[in-house]
């Protein structure tokens, strides 16, 4: 894997707009938002904006140093003023940078990629420059979703994707602009390795989340095992929803886990890097142990986890979700020899040069929208964002009057457009 040269000579843009899923908050895209957002500043004379479903989490995660708007996702659409402003800060923008992450699927729900489709398509009908770095795709499962992501795919002039599955997946399901996608890493390789702690405790991270296949039996008994082997168990929640698993574990060994609080980037760093070994379905908790040189064990209920590791070097060190305590347990305890420690190293200085040529390559492009798909744009997001919530809210507040003068059939075709039971 090479870095692509753009040959271009441009003028360095002055002003970043960051998005992605910023602000959910989930540890792991924080994390990498500050890595894109501290490598900007290490590298261009810039002002950086990022946009978060919560500024004020975000801007306590990440730090000071930036400035923050508010985007419509997480939570809430929001109002016309909130709508504004966030148009305002594309507008201000000389490129919008989509940070990385997971960014192109629809698991739970067409909202991120709706997200990202939006400011994207706005920067579009601005005239800015758009490039994605870092991100991963797929799966996709709904017709809406496959609209969104070419809609996103289309705006953007230059687009990254941190592992060679995401690539084939763009390629194989959907319909982006002729060279346009290239393969690169995870944005997080853009902070580069962390000093290694040498005064590690005989601590291990458990960093689990809810999802199909996850054994609840597997899991006390590998906590089990650990306590056994006179490990400290400390429980690493990346979302809210992780704190339930930690929970029934507390609830089953008492004192003997413990939750790790961190609230910003600087102290989720110290924790990984002075953990004797981690055991995590979270891609970002293992990429941080690895730049740490901390042993990992990672649970692979995403092809991206298998996909990511072994481009680095790291494949040996996934396991199926269904892997037993004890398989989890000795890989843990008997890391396999880093044979191919070359690939980090190469993913760490290559990355940067892919970063700069993303950068290069959107400004140079720059791919216009014509007039009539601006207008298009434009209507499409004022019905999405705008007129369609206002219709629901009005449905909402007349239901009870109507809903019992109403026939059947036409109430079936009301529900249809506004798309939920009224």
């Amino acid at each position: 894997m090479t870095k692509q040269q753009s040959g271009a000579t441009v003028a360095q843009p002055k002003h970043f707009l960051l998005a992605g899923y910023v602000g959910g908050i989930n540890v792991g895209d924080e994390t990498l938002t500050a890595a894109v957002a501290a490598h900007i500043s290490r590298h261009y004379s810039s002002n950086i904006t990022i946009a978060s479903g919560q500024p004020a989490l975000s801007q306590t995660y990440i730090g000071n140093s930036y400035n923050y708007v508010e985007a419509y996702y997480p939570g809430q659409p929001l109002n016309t003023k909130g709508l504004l402003n966030l148009v305002r800060a594309i507008r201000q923008a000389d490129i919008i940078v989509f940070v990385g992450g997971g960014l192109l699927q629809d698991a739970h729900s067409t909202k991120l990629i709706q997200h990202c489709a939006f400011i994207a398509s706005v920067a579009k009908v601005m005239n800015k420059p758009v490039m994605s770095f870092g991100i991963g795709a797929g799966p996709i499962k709904s017709a809406q979703g496959v609209k969104l992501s070419n809609l996103f795919l289309h705006a953007n002039d230059v687009l990254y994707c941190r592992d060679s599955y995401s690539v084939e997946y763009i390629q194989q399901h959907l319909a982006p602009q002729p060279d346009t996608i290239k393969q690169g890493y995870d944005s997080i390789f853009l902070q580069g390795q962390q000093p290694a702690d040498t005064a590690r405790q005989k601590v291990v991270g458990l960093c689990y989340r809810h999802w199909p296949g996850l054994e609840q039996s597997t899991l006390l008994r590998l906590t089990q095992q650990l306590i056994d082997n006179e490990y400290a168990v400390v429980f690493m929640p990346y979302e809210k929803s992780d704190i339930a698993l930690y929970h029934s574990l507390k609830q089953q060994f008492g004192d003997k886990i413990q939750l790790s609080t961190e609230q910003n980037i600087a102290a989720t760093l110290g924790t990984i890097s002075a953990l004797h070994g981690l055991i995590s379905m979270r891609l970002h908790a293992n990429l941080l142990a690895i730049l740490a040189g901390v042993p990992c064990v990672a649970l692979s209920y995403d092809p991206k986890l298998s996909s990511v590791l072994a481009s680095v070097g790291y494949g040996q060190n996934v396991l199926p979700l269904s892997a037993s305590a004890e398989e989890i347990l000795h890989l843990l305890q008997h890391p396999p020899a880093a044979t191919q420690q070359h690939l980090l190293q190469q993913a760490i200085a290559q990355n940067a040069g892919c970063f700069s040529d993303a950068i290069n390559l959107s400004l140079a492009r720059q791919t216009p929208f014509s007039a009539v798909r601006k207008v298009a744009l434009t209507a499409y997001w004022y019905r999405s964002l705008v007129l369609a919530p206002a219709t629901r809210r009005v449905a909402v507040a007349i239901a009870p009057v109507f809903n019992k003068l109403l026939p059947g059939s036409l109430k079936a075709w009301i529900r249809r457009k506004l798309g939920f039971n009224w």
